[in-house]
């Protein structure tokens, strides 16, 4: 394959994708490139496809990665080819959380007794309705536990010591430099008492329990959009760098609270326009959610469609190229959203958080301070667990604000105020 349009290019493709997706998504292209440009006089590829074939062959990535990789590869080709159709699919993703598990290069490195138990954890939880991603996060989590216990040589669940566990929590003898966070011990904790039940672990498991320290939950600061940042983002998308269909986008990002799987994902038969409803099956949950589309949206996406003549076809709303059977990915709407706060001059200082889950908890604050009742701001933002509500409340500063004490009862001398 002959780079050398990539070689001339390089600095150009750079500067363009700069101007339109997040720092770390830039670095990570510039280094997929680098690595194609040094096998440039030396490879046997007859296209793209080929290169990421390889790439993702020469060493035992994950599942997440190669994804990641593919996209990648995705934004250098439609640079080099604007208009062309981007690399095919080059790797098999594991809808089973149980294949996914095994694939994985930390659960090769556990003992035999190690892997039996989180092939246990996977099928209970799996014959408990738990959800593919909610397996995959914990059982990679004990992965992790298991094999530091392995190197404390503690090859078996009963042989597990104070130190041992306690050593993975903490990197000091004396628990001041916590390591692992509170929702780590949390996810953890629920493996261990999931497999509790199973008889040839009950000991094992009530052992672990025992030992894994109990340290208080800190909340962080929840850095959210402000009603000036929100109306600076719908001013910004009324401009003529947006085109319809990411004007659609912002605006379902901005008005239901979706994430950007779900946005991505929107089928036009998902769409209810006598009942002015959308009804979608959420990519995380695999629960249904039904939404009252409001005028801005319905506008937007109908503009948008009567553009596009899609008023009379089946398929994805946002796809990627002109097949209907196949959608844009979420990393795609949360480019746009990254376009939007360049365009409005906003959140670009180093820190400050950016992505479409902002819009998400700005629809719930909303919400929280209109005084709508909390289980009901739940279905609407289709929350699998209502306890996923009580981050956003951290930033009720209308309801915040009633539970404000006076400084009037506590005398404070005059010079304090001139600090």
């Amino acid at each position: 394959m002959d780079l050398r349009k990539l070689q001339e290019n390089r600095e150009r493709i750079l500067e363009e994708l700069t101007k339109e997706l997040c720092k770390d998504m830039v670095r990570h292209i510039r280094y997929e490139i680098d690595w194609l440009l040094s096998r440039a006089d030396n490879n046997e590829w007859k296209s793209l496809e080929d290169a990421l074939e390889e790439r993702i062959t020469i060493k035992k990535y994950s599942d997440n990665t190669k994804r990641d990789k593919k996209d990648y590869f995705r934004y250098i080709w439609r640079k080099l080819y604007p208009g062309s159709a981007p690399a095919g699919k080059a790797y098999c993703h594991h809808e089973d959380p149980d294949k996914m598990l095994k694939s994985s290069k930390g659960y090769e490195e556990l003992d035999p007794g190690y892997r039996n138990f989180l092939d246990a954890y996977v099928l209970t939880a799996k014959q408990a309705g738990k959800k593919r991603d909610t397996i995959l996060v914990h059982s990679a989590l004990a992965s992790m536990f298991l094999r530091h216990l392995q190197g404390k040589y503690c090859h078996r669940l009963e042989d597990a010591t104070w130190d041992a566990v306690v050593s993975f929590f903490y990197a000091d003898s004396n628990f001041e430099q916590q390591i692992r966070s509170y929702s780590y011990k949390e996810k953890l904790c629920v493996v261990f008492k999931t497999c509790a039940s199973i008889e040839d672990y009950n000991h094992g498991c009530r052992n672990i329990l025992n030992l894994i320290p109990d340290f208080r939950y800190v909340r962080k600061n929840v850095d959210y959009l402000t009603d000036t940042e929100a109306e600076a983002l719908r001013e910004c998308i009324e401009m003529e760098q947006f085109s319809l269909k990411e004007r659609a986008i912002m605006i379902l990002l901005l008005y239901t609270g979706l994430r950007s799987c779900d946005v991505a994902s929107i089928r036009i038969s998902d769409i209810d326009w006598k009942e002015e409803t959308i009804t979608i099956i959420q990519q995380k949950t695999s629960e249904p959610i039904v939404m009252a589309m409001l005028p801005a949206v319905g506008n937007a996406i109908f503009e948008y469609m009567s553009h596009k003549n899609l008023s009379t076809q089946d398929g994805y709303l946002f796809r990627e190229g002109e097949t209907a059977g196949r959608h844009i990915p979420a990393k795609a709407v949360r480019t746009i959203a990254y376009k939007a706060y360049r365009i409005a001059g906003i959140r670009q200082n180093d820190g400050k958080r950016k992505g479409t889950h902002l819009f998400r908890h700005y629809a719930a604050t909303k919400l929280l301070e209109q005084g709508v009742q909390r289980p009901i701001i739940s279905r609407t933002l289709g929350h699998a667990d209502p306890g996923s509500l009580e981050t956003y409340l951290h930033t009720d500063f209308n309801h915040l604000r009633e539970f404000a004490l006076s400084v009037e009862a506590y005398p404070v001398p005059e010079e304090v105020w001139n600090i």
